[in-house]
């Protein structure tokens, strides 16, 4: 800052010319140069905005140093930052933030600081996916979660099914005959159990023969690699008669 000057009534013109002439060069100096005030002082409100002089406009507070201001920061901009921290909270008209516990609360909705906690009083809708506050269900487009139940509907379900299903689950029954990998129901199992004919000449490996009578055997034929009927003669199984015969005439 200037130095103070006296101007005195006992002043010559000369040493009043010089002397004002001084302070008006220090006036000068001193409007152009207000970094040389280490701390300078406003006495009233700082106004951005000009409407008179040469350059009418808003203007900005621009530099790299910081901003500390112990009062309320009120603004209808937008206040931003890579690095901004309010340690005194942030307050709105339908949104706050409170520096005590870190909730974060706006006009219908909450955040919980401790828990994150998400409080939406009218629910959460979107284009493609809706909560409803009351019932608790959640959908989506093509699926819905039912909140009283847990049920959960969907046109169709993509990966792995892990866990127990449910005993009243339901599927659709596939026609008998069908061999695919759809999910096969009860009443699919009781009708191909149904279906199989529980006898002896419905197996693939055996052959019987049409005319089968009393007492024919089953036995292995090489020849087919198959089981197939045949009398008990054939088999070189002595029958009754030949039995009873032997045992007379051996003396039993």
């Amino acid at each position: 800052m200037p130095t103070s000057i006296s101007v005195n009534v006992t002043d010559t013109f000369e040493q009043w010319r010089l002397k004002t002439n001084q302070l008006g060069i220090d006036v000068f100096d001193a409007i152009r140069n207000v970094d040389e005030d280490t701390s300078p002082s406003l006495g009233g409100d700082l106004s951005l905005t000009s409407t008179t002089g040469n350059a009418p406009g808003s203007y900005d507070i621009v530099g790299a140093g910081n901003i500390n201001i112990d009062g309320d920061i009120t603004c209808t901009g937008d206040i931003a930052g890579t690095n901004l921290t309010m340690t005194g909270g942030i307050s709105g008209a339908n949104f706050s933030v409170s520096s005590s516990n870190g909730n974060v609360t706006g006009s219908n909705w909450s955040v919980d600081g401790a828990t994150g906690d998400v409080t939406m009083a009218g629910g959460i809708i979107g284009p493609k996916f809706t909560v409803n506050k009351t019932s608790g269900d959640i959908t989506g487009e093509n699926w819905s979660v039912a909140g009283a139940t847990g049920d959960i509907t969907a046109t169709t379900f993509s990966g792995d099914l892990e866990g127990t299903i449910n005993t009243a689950t339901t599927a659709t029954t596939q026609s008998p005959g069908d061999n695919d990998v759809k999910v096969a129901t009860t009443a699919y199992v009781d009708v191909g159990i149904g279906n199989i004919a529980l006898t002896i000449d419905a197996l693939g490996d055996t052959t019987i023969d049409p005319n089968i009578a009393n007492q024919d055997l089953l036995m292995w034929d090489t020849n087919t690699s198959k089981w197939a009927s045949g009398s008990i003669v054939a088999a070189g199984v002595p029958n009754q008669a030949f039995t009873v015969a032997m045992a007379i005439a051996l003396g039993y």
